[in-house]
């Protein structure tokens, strides 16, 4: 895929042609095309190795607690700790849906302009995404627990309560998109699948699998958090394959961007 850009400089860039404005009698210099390829395969790789350092260094973090029993190492532990909030991987995560959302949104914009089918489509994921990045950020999802606890008397696989309405509203995402899924070519349509199933089995079937543990035993274990390591992982993992297929979704149909600067 490319990002071309057509602006005005002055020295930086090569491949420009210097005019006269005679009304203005002014000299200016026109950048003809600068270009930025961006590749999705090694942006996949790049940001699946990010996600890799911090699957592992968080191992690591609750090796060192649970079996070593040095909890804070040398106060690092809270800032890569998987199942802690408001540190290096959350906001990650945050960033990687947000970036989500940002190539939903030029999707959407370029295939309302070209009048074809399901933009609005498009542009309600690119705010599903937007919402998803605010509350990684500060777990909107989080207040939902202790009302739904007490609605529904909720325990075991369904202890983390917010798991009810979030299951609702993903039913009702899913009958939404079916229609705009299965449009899609072969190739996006089971890039969007698995991206979703790495999401979704991290998101509520690792929850529900850590509801029931805490239930029964603990959240201050090495096995819970282990589950939430895995659960952390897989919804990153399923972000970085939506964005690769995203990427390559708009390197088979848009094949160049253009932004003018006037």
């Amino acid at each position: 895929m490319i990002v071309s850009y057509n602006g005005i400089s002055s020295e930086v860039f090569p491949n420009m042609h210097t005019f006269i404005d005679n009304k203005n009698n002014k000299r200016n210099t026109e950048i003809e095309v600068f270009a930025i390829r961006i590749d999705p395969k090694k942006v996949a790789v790049i940001l699946g190795f990010i996600v890799i350092t911090f699957t592992f260094v968080n191992i690591a973090i609750q090796t060192a607690k649970f079996v070593y029993s040095h909890p804070f190492i040398y106060g690092l532990a809270p800032f890569f700790d998987l199942d802690k909030e408001a540190n290096m991987p959350t906001y990650f995560s945050s960033i990687l849906l947000l970036f989500s959302a940002f190539l939903l949104g030029i999707i959407a914009a370029l295939i309302k302009k070209e009048n074809k089918p399901y933009a609005y489509h498009w542009a309600l994921l690119s705010i599903v995404f937007v919402y998803l990045s605010i509350d990684e950020a500060v777990c909107i999802h989080e207040l939902w627990i202790q009302p739904m606890q007490t609605i529904f008397a909720a325990k075991g696989v369904f202890h983390f309560a917010w798991i009810i309405p979030g299951s609702a509203a993903i039913l009702v995402l899913a009958a939404l998109f079916c229609k705009f899924l299965f449009h899609l070519l072969p190739k996006s349509r089971l890039l969007f699948m698995i991206a979703a199933m790495f999401y979704l089995g991290g998101a509520l079937g690792c929850e529900m699998i850590g509801g029931w543990f805490v239930s029964q035993f603990s959240m201050e274990t090495f096995a819970y958090n282990m589950i939430a390591t895995i659960e952390e992982t897989f919804e990153m993992i399923g972000i970085v394959i939506f964005i690769y297929a995203l990427l390559e979704y708009m390197q088979d149909h848009l094949k160049e961007i253009r932004l003018q600067i006037k």
